[in-house]
């Protein structure tokens, strides 16, 4: 029930539309501008950091999963990872508003993205998934699971931060 209060709380307002469109664009920007660390079995998709933003609100969901729909619509593989990735970030989104201990927020993005992401290129590239699910899992940690543990605590109690995207 507590998830299902929280996204009832979503900001529909101008100013809310604005941030959740600045989120999607800023997100589909970072991963076009590093394209070719962005997609692939070895990815390190530097615009999966602001899944922090879903900690500051869970709002903000909306903007991540919007970018990851059209960043992925557009990118390497297609409707398939549109799908599948749009599918990944979602489960991430919801996980992460559900407020566990920190750490286990933390770590959601490293463990779905393993499994989801590393099964759908598994299938594409005809990799071994184990492979693929602990080169996908390593690049997400090094860009989410990391910077959330050595810089969450700072990000998420900036007082900016906080008027900006809540």
């Amino acid at each position: 029930m507590k998830l299902f209060d929280r996204i009832k709380n979503l900001d529909i307002t101008t100013r809310g539309l604005v941030i959740q469109g600045m989120i999607a664009a800023l997100y589909v920007a970072l991963t076009f501008g590093l394209y070719n660390l962005s997609y692939g079995p070895l990815q390190f998709r530097v615009s999966e950091f602001l899944l922090i933003l879903v900690l500051v609100n869970p709002k903000n969901a909306v903007g991540i999963i919007a970018g990851t729909f059209i960043a992925n619509l557009i990118g390497a593989y297609g409707v398939l990872d549109m799908v599948v990735g749009t599918l990944a970030t979602t489960l991430v989104c919801l996980l992460m508003i559900l407020k566990q201990p920190r750490l286990l927020s933390y770590v959601w993005p490293t463990i779905i993205n393993a499994i989801v992401i590393g099964l759908m290129l598994a299938y594409l590239e005809q990799i071994p998934f184990w492979i693929v699910a602990l080169q996908v899992g390593a690049g997400e940690f090094v860009v989410t699971t990391l910077p959330f543990v050595l810089f969450g605590k700072k990000l998420l109690d900036n007082r900016n931060v906080s008027q900006i995207f809540s």
